[in-house]
């Protein structure tokens, strides 16, 4: 008896889910055919794509996925971090600690760091897709167009895309 096309696109994204060492629940065709695309995704890769912490990826996504995340710096009182996804502070912490009363503040990415970025990205000279934090609530998308003017004229060849990606939240 023939399989159904689902059938089958379940079974070889199954497949490619132990090749990324990823489970996937009893008929769940959605997760198989998402697991299908990141293996599809990695054979076929000749993009280097970039975000911002704003664009909320899952760190085990952003891996799995080689999406690089440039971290937006905050404040909470007197100590600076970096936006890491929850990797360094926890959630349950820092809102604890805006609860107690100490506040909060973040700042844009720079010119200088995204510069850092993008020159690794244009060493390795794949080319690059970055997609920023919407300039209607940040100025970091002004900042990482001047990097690529920088980057521009060092590396004339290398192709580089800033995209405002207009969200303000989940760009993925």
């Amino acid at each position: 008896m023939a399989k159904r096309k689902d059938e089958q696109a379940l079974e070889y994204s199954r497949e490619a889910a132990e090749v990324e060492g990823v489970s996937i629940p009893p008929n769940s065709v959605a997760a198989a055919e998402a697991v299908g695309e990141i293996k599809s995704y990695h054979r076929h890769m000749t993009t280097h794509i970039i975000v911002d912490s704003c664009g909320d990826f899952a760190p085990e996504v952003a891996r799995r996925l080689q999406v690089e995340v440039i971290p937006f710096p905050y404040r909470i009182g007197d100590d600076e971090y970096l936006d890491d996804l929850w990797e360094s502070v926890s959630a349950h912490d820092f809102y604890e600690s805006l609860r107690a009363g100490t506040h909060a503040t973040t700042s844009a990415v720079t010119p200088g760091r995204y510069y850092e970025v993008f020159e690794r990205a244009a060493e390795k000279g794949m080319p690059t897709i970055y997609l920023g934090f919407t300039r209607g609530l940040s100025s970091s998308i002004e900042a990482a167009h001047q990097a690529a003017d920088m980057i521009a004229e060092k590396y004339p060849d290398f192709e580089l895309y800033v995209l405002d990606n207009l969200c303000p939240s989940a760009a993925a």
